[in-house]
Protein backbone atom coordinates (compact mmCIF):
# COMPACT_ATOMS: atom_id res chain seq x y z
CA UNK A 1 0.00 0.00 0.00
CA UNK A 2 1.44 3.38 -0.98
CA UNK A 3 1.48 6.55 1.14
CA UNK A 4 -1.16 8.09 -1.14
CA UNK A 5 -3.47 5.11 -0.62
CA UNK A 6 -2.92 5.31 3.15
CA UNK A 7 -3.67 9.04 3.19
CA UNK A 8 -7.01 8.49 1.45
CA UNK A 9 -7.97 5.57 3.71
CA UNK A 10 -7.14 7.19 7.05
CA UNK A 11 -10.13 7.56 9.35
CA UNK A 12 -10.88 10.80 11.15
CA UNK A 13 -9.96 9.17 14.46
CA UNK A 14 -6.56 7.99 13.11
CA UNK A 15 -5.88 11.44 11.70
CA UNK A 16 -6.87 13.06 15.02
CA UNK A 17 -4.39 10.82 16.85
CA UNK A 18 -1.58 11.57 14.38
CA UNK A 19 -2.29 15.31 14.51
CA UNK A 20 -2.41 15.32 18.33
CA UNK A 21 0.95 13.56 18.59
CA UNK A 22 2.52 15.76 15.90
CA UNK A 23 1.45 18.96 17.69
CA UNK A 24 2.62 17.66 21.07
CA UNK A 25 6.04 16.40 19.97
CA UNK A 26 7.12 18.85 17.25
CA UNK A 27 8.30 21.71 19.52
CA UNK A 28 10.82 19.33 21.10
CA UNK A 29 12.49 18.48 17.79
CA UNK A 30 12.94 21.83 16.01
CA UNK A 31 16.45 22.73 14.91
CA UNK A 32 18.26 25.05 12.55
CA UNK A 33 15.93 26.48 9.95
CA UNK A 34 13.17 23.90 10.58
CA UNK A 35 10.44 25.42 12.71
CA UNK A 36 7.49 23.82 14.48
CA UNK A 37 5.31 23.71 11.35
CA UNK A 38 8.01 21.88 9.39
CA UNK A 39 8.50 19.32 12.13
CA UNK A 40 4.72 18.87 12.54
CA UNK A 41 4.45 18.12 8.84
CA UNK A 42 7.29 15.61 9.06
CA UNK A 43 5.68 14.01 12.15
CA UNK A 44 2.40 13.60 10.28
CA UNK A 45 4.21 11.85 7.45
CA UNK A 46 5.88 9.54 9.97
CA UNK A 47 2.46 8.90 11.54
CA UNK A 48 0.95 7.93 8.20
CA UNK A 49 3.88 5.59 7.59
CA UNK A 50 3.39 4.19 11.09
CA UNK A 51 -0.14 3.10 10.18
CA UNK A 52 1.45 0.61 7.77
CA UNK A 53 3.51 -0.97 10.54
CA UNK A 54 0.74 -1.02 13.17
CA UNK A 55 -0.62 -4.36 14.33
CA UNK A 56 -3.50 -4.46 16.80
CA UNK A 57 -1.71 -6.94 19.03
CA UNK A 58 1.03 -4.34 19.68
CA UNK A 59 -1.36 -2.27 21.80
CA UNK A 60 -3.47 0.87 21.39
CA UNK A 61 -2.91 2.83 18.19
CA UNK A 62 -2.16 6.09 20.01
CA UNK A 63 0.60 4.51 22.12
CA UNK A 64 2.13 2.82 19.08
CA UNK A 65 2.06 5.98 16.96
CA UNK A 66 3.41 8.11 19.79
CA UNK A 67 6.49 5.90 20.16
CA UNK A 68 6.82 5.49 16.39
CA UNK A 69 6.67 9.24 15.67
CA UNK A 70 9.03 10.17 18.53
CA UNK A 71 11.60 7.61 17.36
CA UNK A 72 11.37 8.80 13.76
CA UNK A 73 11.71 12.46 14.83
CA UNK A 74 14.83 11.60 16.86
CA UNK A 75 16.32 9.85 13.83
CA UNK A 76 15.31 12.72 11.56
CA UNK A 77 16.99 15.29 13.79
CA UNK A 78 20.12 13.18 14.18
CA UNK A 79 20.38 12.48 10.43
CA UNK A 80 19.78 16.10 9.39
CA UNK A 81 21.70 17.84 12.12
CA UNK A 82 24.82 15.72 12.25
CA UNK A 83 27.94 17.48 13.46
CA UNK A 84 31.13 15.98 12.05
CA UNK A 85 34.10 15.36 14.31
CA UNK A 86 36.79 18.04 14.38
CA UNK A 87 39.34 17.40 11.58
CA UNK A 88 43.05 17.21 12.30
CA UNK A 89 44.58 19.19 9.41
CA UNK A 90 44.54 23.00 9.47
CA UNK A 91 42.81 23.64 6.12
CA UNK A 92 39.89 21.34 6.91
CA UNK A 93 39.74 22.67 10.46
CA UNK A 94 39.03 26.23 9.23
CA UNK A 95 36.12 25.00 7.07
CA UNK A 96 34.82 22.86 9.94
CA UNK A 97 34.95 25.80 12.38
CA UNK A 98 33.11 28.05 9.93
CA UNK A 99 30.41 25.41 9.35
CA UNK A 100 30.12 24.77 13.08
CA UNK A 101 29.82 28.50 13.80
CA UNK A 102 27.05 28.76 11.21
CA UNK A 103 25.15 25.94 12.92
CA UNK A 104 25.65 27.61 16.30
CA UNK A 105 24.30 30.88 14.87
CA UNK A 106 21.20 29.04 13.69
CA UNK A 107 20.66 27.52 17.13
CA UNK A 108 21.23 30.77 19.03
CA UNK A 109 18.86 33.27 17.46
CA UNK A 110 19.35 36.97 17.96
CA UNK A 111 17.09 38.95 20.25
CA UNK A 112 14.40 40.57 18.10
CA UNK A 113 12.58 42.59 20.74
CA UNK A 114 13.45 45.94 19.18
CA UNK A 115 15.00 47.41 16.08
CA UNK A 116 17.45 49.40 18.21
CA UNK A 117 19.25 46.16 19.03
CA UNK A 118 19.66 45.34 15.32
CA UNK A 119 20.42 48.85 14.17
CA UNK A 120 21.98 50.76 17.08
CA UNK A 121 23.46 53.24 14.63
CA UNK A 122 19.95 54.55 13.83
CA UNK A 123 19.45 55.87 17.33
CA UNK A 124 20.85 59.37 16.59
CA UNK A 125 19.08 59.72 13.24
CA UNK A 126 15.49 59.02 14.23
CA UNK A 127 14.94 62.59 15.47
CA UNK A 128 15.75 64.10 12.05
CA UNK A 129 13.69 61.77 9.88
CA UNK A 130 10.62 59.70 10.47
CA UNK A 131 11.59 56.09 11.03
CA UNK A 132 9.77 54.85 7.91
CA UNK A 133 11.50 57.48 5.77
CA UNK A 134 14.86 56.48 7.21
CA UNK A 135 14.23 52.79 6.54
CA UNK A 136 13.15 53.63 2.98
CA UNK A 137 16.25 55.80 2.46
CA UNK A 138 18.56 53.05 3.72
CA UNK A 139 16.77 50.44 1.61
CA UNK A 140 17.36 52.51 -1.54
CA UNK A 141 21.05 53.08 -0.79
CA UNK A 142 21.81 49.53 0.40
CA UNK A 143 23.59 47.19 -2.04
CA UNK A 144 21.24 44.60 -3.54
CA UNK A 145 23.22 41.75 -1.97
CA UNK A 146 22.35 43.04 1.53
CA UNK A 147 18.81 44.23 0.92
CA UNK A 148 17.12 40.90 1.64
CA UNK A 149 18.82 40.57 5.01
CA UNK A 150 18.00 44.20 5.83
CA UNK A 151 14.33 43.65 5.05
CA UNK A 152 14.33 40.48 7.14
CA UNK A 153 15.82 42.33 10.10
CA UNK A 154 13.31 45.12 9.60
CA UNK A 155 10.55 42.48 9.76
CA UNK A 156 12.06 41.00 12.95
CA UNK A 157 13.23 37.80 11.23
CA UNK A 158 16.34 36.09 12.55
CA UNK A 159 19.49 35.99 10.44
CA UNK A 160 22.97 34.75 11.32
CA UNK A 161 25.19 37.13 13.27
CA UNK A 162 27.81 37.47 10.53
CA UNK A 163 25.22 38.57 7.96
CA UNK A 164 23.58 40.92 10.46
CA UNK A 165 26.95 42.55 11.14
CA UNK A 166 27.50 43.09 7.38
CA UNK A 167 24.14 44.83 7.12
CA UNK A 168 24.90 46.98 10.16
CA UNK A 169 28.30 48.01 8.73
CA UNK A 170 26.69 48.97 5.42
CA UNK A 171 24.03 51.02 7.23
CA UNK A 172 26.70 52.86 9.18
CA UNK A 173 28.41 53.82 5.91
CA UNK A 174 25.11 55.02 4.44
CA UNK A 175 24.41 57.11 7.52
CA UNK A 176 27.91 58.63 7.38
CA UNK A 177 27.30 59.54 3.72
CA UNK A 178 23.97 61.08 4.68
CA UNK A 179 25.64 63.16 7.39
CA UNK A 180 28.32 64.33 4.94
CA UNK A 181 25.73 65.28 2.31
CA UNK A 182 23.47 67.16 4.69
CA UNK A 183 26.27 68.55 6.82
CA UNK A 184 24.45 67.50 9.97
CA UNK A 185 26.30 65.78 12.76
CA UNK A 186 24.15 63.97 15.30
CA UNK A 187 25.39 63.20 18.78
Amino acid sequence: MSELQIATEVTKEQWRIIDKIARRESPKYTFGYLDIDDIEQQARIFGLNGLLAYKEESGPLENFLSVHIKNRLKNFKRDNFYRADQPKNKKSLEKWEKRTQTKINLLQPINIDGMDEHFPMLENHIDNLEFDELISFINKKLPASLRTDFLRLNAYVQIPVARREKVQAAIELILEEMENETGEVNN
